[in-house]
């Protein structure tokens, strides 16, 4: 009697994950000593997570680079053709595709924040994230060094190597500002209770967010179109709401909302742009829009698709993708170079918008592979795990 085995690439995912499931929670079981019960609590969540928010993670990166497609790559001076069919209908998708893309960096902050509110601080998460960032900010620069044809001097090399003082990448220097506030940010979450938390939101709300011209406040208070640590710190809050207060039974009122929100969204968006492209800040419409989106993830359930296991499975790869593609060098070779604007009067432009985005996304990931794996070789992971056996941060029922 012979036994066969078929092992697919698909089992082996499952089966992968499944692994990691167990080795997490034995450490969770054998550090915090959980009861049975809270154990199989926190696997569920796990589950959830990797099903859910990072499917969702995944998406933003996506949506991102499509951002950029249209706003670095098109631009706000081109004017499309309003006489004509194919031109108009260009116009209309791509608007489209910026309204909903302009989630995206929202979107990224919220499922952090989400999970940060009652995470214990880890030094090595920002000593991760920063490496990570002048690893690529030096390598790419030194790339272009070695085999561009333009001339590159030694200053942007030296520079490379303190992208975040430079301003390299502005929302990289943001998110570590809030990371580390993220500890602070995560006490007052936890201990208000929920009269207090929404006078929170309220009160912060009028300072950084500008939904309607100049109402709130946000220009006043100089938040900087969303670009800026104090907005941040404000999705942080929000996130935080949601996770400790919010609870919907059903997602067919989110969806409807969502649906009527985009097209007052985009119905905006077309008549302030008369046929240029036309974005908001992220403080703006854009971050109503976000909110609605990240509450339906938190209660809709992906695990049961194949398709979703697979975007979560490479979203720990997604944050290089914007390291890369979004490096100053990068990106004027990239959106310069490909001339998008002559495809915006053509039939297939949807085709070529999809095309480029998706090869872009892809070169990304595999280039994060391979980075990946050279830090395992090193054993860099290693290294910054033991910055935290010598940096401490007490929390709130130490002394």
């Amino acid at each position: 009697m012979q036994l066969s085995i078929s092992f697919s690439p698909c089992k082996g995912i499952v089966f992968f994950s499944l692994f990691q499931i167990f080795l997490w929670t034995f450490n969770v079981f054998r550090e915090k000593r959980l009861s049975l019960h809270q154990l199989l609590l926190l696997i569920v969540f796990y589950m959830k997570r990797e099903c859910n928010f990072e499917v969702l993670r995944t998406l933003s990166m996506f949506l991102i680079i499509i951002y950029h497609f249209c706003t670095h790559g098109i631009g706000s001076v081109f004017l499309f053709d309003n006489n004509d069919n194919v031109s108009l209908f260009n116009y209309i998708f791509c608007n489209a595709l910026l309204v909903l893309s302009s989630t995206c960096v929202n979107l990224y902050v919220l499922i952090s924040g989400y999970f940060l509110t009652y995470a214990e601080f880890k030094i090595s998460r920002i000593v991760r994230t920063w490496i990570l960032v002048c690893f690529y900010s030096f390598v790419i620069t030194l790339s272009f060094y070695i085999f561009s044809q333009e001339s590159i001097g030694i200053i942007p090399i030296v520079k490379s190597f303190f992208p975040l003082s430079t301003d390299h990448y502005w929302f990289v220097t943001q998110y570590l500002g809030m990371l580390l506030l993220s500890p602070f940010l995560g006490i007052l979450s936890r201990c208000i209770n929920r009269q207090q938390y929404v006078l929170l939101l309220i009160v912060y709300g009028f300072i950084c967010l500008s939904l309607f011209h100049d109402f709130p406040l946000g220009k006043r208070y100089h938040v900087a179109h969303g670009n800026s640590v104090l907005f941040f710190c404000y999705l942080f809050f929000v996130s935080g709401y949601i996770r400790r207060f919010v609870s919907i039974e059903s997602s067919k009122n989110i969806v409807a909302s969502i649906i009527i929100v985009f097209m007052v969204f985009l119905i905006w968006t077309l008549c302030e742009g008369r046929y240029h492209l036309f974005w908001f800040d992220y403080n703006s419409m854009p971050f109503v829009f976000s909110v609605l989106i990240f509450v339906l993830f938190t209660k809709i359930k992906l695990q049961s698709f194949r398709f979703a296991r697979i975007l979560a499975k490479i979203a720990p790869y997604t944050f290089a993708v914007y390291l890369i593609h979004d490096h100053l060098l990068v990106r004027d070779l990239l959106w310069t170079n490909l001339h998008l604007q002559v495809f915006c009067n053509k039939a297939y432009f949807s085709i070529i918008l999809i095309g480029v985005c998706g090869s872009v996304f892809t070169v990304g990931i595999c280039l994060d592979w391979v980075r990946k794996a050279l830090f395992n070789m090193c054993d860099v992971d290693k290294l910054i795990m033991r910055i935290d056996t010598l940096i401490h941060f007490p929390d709130e029922n130490e002394q």
